[in-house]
Parts: C-alpha cells; sequence; structure tokens
C-alpha cells in the first residue's frame, strides 16, 4: 500500500520538544507533521477504529475531527524510557462536538454537541524504533475530568 505522506519516518520522538511538536500537529490534524513521527509499520490500537494503519487512522481523524468532534491532547505527565523505547502521557483529552453535530453518548464518553463535550483522562502508550519513530499507539481511558 502506498502512503499518502512521503515523509513518514523521518522524525522522532527524543525529547519533550520532539512530543510538543507532536502533539501540537495531533491537536491541529497537520497530518504532514505528525506522521512524520510515525514508523511506516504503524499501527493505532484503539477499538474505535478499524483500519490501524496510518492511512486508515489518517482517514478516521480526517472524517471524526472534520465531521464530529475536535480532540485536543493535553498532558498531566509524561514518561520517556529510552531503554525500554516507549513514551507514555497521562493526559486530558479534550473532545468538543463540531457544528451541528449531536450525540448522546459519543464512543461511550458522553454527550457531545456543537462546542461542548467531555474532557476524559487518557493514559496514552507509544512504543518506538530504534529511531524514535511510533510502532504503535495504544490508549487507556481513565475516566472522565471532573468540570
Amino acid at each position: 500500500m502506498a502512503l499518502h505522506f512521503p515523509a513518514v519516518g523521518t522524525r522522532g520522538l527524543h525529547t519533550r520538544e520532539d512530543l510538543n511538536t507532536y502533539l501540537d500537529a495531533f491537536n491541529h490534524d497537520d497530518y504532514d507533521t505528525y506522521t512524520r513521527y510515525y514508523h511506516e509499520n504503524f499501527r493505532m490500537n484503539i477499538e474505535a477504529i478499524q483500519e490501524r494503519d496510518i492511512n486508515g487512522f489518517v482517514k478516521w481523524a480526517t472524517h471524526t475531527h472534520q465531521h464530529e468532534v475536535a480532540e485536543e491532547v493535553v498532558p498531566r505527565k509524561i514518561i520517556f524510557d529510552k531503554t525500554e523505547k516507549f513514551v507514555v502521557i497521562d493526559s486530558v483529552v479534550k473532545f468538543r462536538g463540531r457544528k451541528s453535530y449531536v450525540n448522546e453518548n459519543w464512543n461511550g464518553l458522553g454527550p457531545i454537541q456543537e462546542g461542548t463535550g467531555p474532557d476524559v483522562r487518557m493514559v496514552i502508550f507509544y512504543r518506538l524504533d530504534d529511531q524514535a519513530r511510533v510502532l504503535e499507539i495504544e490508549a487507556a481511558i481513565a475516566g472522565p475530568v471532573p468540570k
């Protein structure tokens, strides 16, 4: 399968600055930038996403972020383990409904409508290769963040 993103795998998550650049790109749907941190054999292991390679994930993100919700990952704590090759982010993920979108229980996280939605505490695990490129992402929902 040909990749839609020719710069895939040209960057790695070596430092906090790299992670900030990646998250800023993710939070702003800058696919060309954040896919640079992915290995060409990247896998997204999140239940809501059916096609889990790079193209499938970006296809899902594009549709979801344009038609349903905006998503912002806000890190609370970050762990880099260069020996075991992973990064873990304890985060708050803010989901906000897009224009005219209403869902009483979006992905089991609660109600969403234009401009409002749940803040969810999520632990995100990034498994890296030897060049700190992301091979796999998994996320665990720890629960809603009280408002």
